[in-house]
This record gives structure tokens, sequence and C-alpha cells, in this order.
């Protein structure tokens, strides 16, 4: 059965070439271990801090709790180690001493079900990092970014963006009684947050591009798309399309 995640479909919509690599024939990439390893450590850190909740959580000290997490073999040496820490616990310290965000109903939740796509049976799942009950009664299922830049994508990207809408409709069904949903984007680094929410005849389409681009995807089509995101494709050496073609012949 064919799976469908939020990182699968934007690699299978940047490049189906890319999907393929990552996800069929999973070509191991090394992508930037730094980077990795710091939003790991961020997210494991606010998955412990979100468990404690209360007093515990009014109580705990962002150095610790950071340094519990800590993946310091990932850095060049001790420097660069301590200089990404620092980074990440005033980071944390500010998540902190932030304003409340509702009632937090789970974190690292993983929500996946099995969909009938008009014949086609379809996995679909997601995880999110956590999901909190505003107190307007609104469902928010949010996102972390640990990205250097902070930048996040706008609104109205989001609203059409089909990874995006993913989280939604997973969040529908797994929590049935909340039928208001948003979907947020927090950048750990700078706390900017992009939401997005959908009425619906946003649903209606994205249904409907999702449905499209589901059956393409279970097409088996994975070809070669060249463009801009091959600047930064991280598989770029085991693409067919990467270099030109040499007749071997023609060599003297």
């Amino acid at each position: 059965m064919l799976s469908v995640t939020p990182t699968k479909l934007r690699d299978f919509l940047t490049c189906p070439q890319l999907y393929k690599l990552r996800h069929v024939e999973k070509v191991a990439s090394d992508g930037n271990p730094v980077a990795l390893a710091f939003g790991r450590s961020l997210h494991a850190a606010l998955e412990e801090l979100h468990r404690v909740g209360g007093e515990g959580r009014a109580s705990a000290d962002p150095d610790q709790l950071l340094r519990r997490h800590w993946e310091s073999r990932a850095y060049a040496d001790a420097a660069e180690s301590e200089e990404h820490f620092a980074k990440g616990r005033d980071a944390l310290r500010r998540y902190m001493d932030g304003p409340p965000t509702g009632q937090v109903l789970g974190t690292e939740v993983f929500m996946a079900h099995v969909f009938n796509l008009r014949g086609l049976q379809i996995r679909m799942g997601c995880k999110a990092d956590r999901i909190g009950l505003l107190p307007d009664g609104v469902l928010e299922v949010t996102d972390y970014k640990t990205n250097a830049s902070g930048r996040l994508p706008t609104r109205e990207f989001l609203l059409e963006d089909l990874p995006t809408f993913l989280y939604y409709v997973l969040a529908r069904i797994t929590y049935p009684q909340y039928d208001r949903v948003r979907v947020s984007f927090l950048n750990l680094l700078t706390l900017a947050t992009v939401s997005v929410s959908y009425d619906a005849d946003r649903v209606a389409a994205n249904k409907q591009a999702l449905l499209v681009k589901i059956k393409t995807f279970a097409s088996g089509a994975f070809g070669p798309r060249p463009g801009e995101a091959c600047a930064w494709c991280d598989v770029l050496e085991h693409c067919p399309n990467f270099g030109r073609q040499i007749d071997f012949d023609s060599l003297t």
C-alpha cells in the first residue's frame, strides 16, 4: 500500500526523481548533520518540557533541559557544539517565556489513517510536533522549524500547499470532535508563526488537487524534473538527469 506523508509528498511535488531516490531507492544523504542534530535536540527538549507541564514547566531550567538531549557528536568540535548550544538554549528560554498557547493535548503525535481515494487505497500519515486546544476551541497542529534564516512560508502559499493540507486532513480525522482546525508553523529561533485555516471552498479545492497528485504519485512516474531545486538537491549525484550523457565508444 502506498504511504504518503508531508515529506514524501513535498519531495514528489519538487521532483518525482527526488522522491524515488530518497524514498524508493533510499539513497543515503548526509544532508546537513549539524542542522539535523540541532533540530532534533530542540524538538526533544520541547517534548520533555510539555510532558512535565504545569509547575514542572514553570521551574524547568532551559540549560539543563537542552543539555539532556544535546547531540554533541554531530559538531566538528567542542567550540562549535557550545556555540550552537547557546543558540538553542536562548531559543528554548524565549519559548518558555512566551505567551501561553492554550492546552497542549500532545507532542510528537503520530497520526495515520487508510483512505479510499475513489478506489485507490492510500495510507496517509504525519507526525505533529505539538497539538493544542486554543481558548476559542480551535484545534491547532503546530510544526516546529529551526532554520537559521527564521523565514517561514506565507499564509497565501500554505493555503494551497498540499503537504500542509495533509496535517489538516489527518487532524480532522483523528480528532473528529473538533470541527475547527488550523495548522501553524513556528520557527523556534525567532518565534515567528504563520497559521492557516481552511474554509469549505478551500477544503474542496485542496481535496481535488490532492486526489490528482496522489493518482500521479501512485502511477510510479518518477522521472526527473529539472529546475531551481537542483541547486540544493542532496542526491543530485545519483540523478540520471545530472550531467551530460557521453558515448563511451567516442572515447579515444
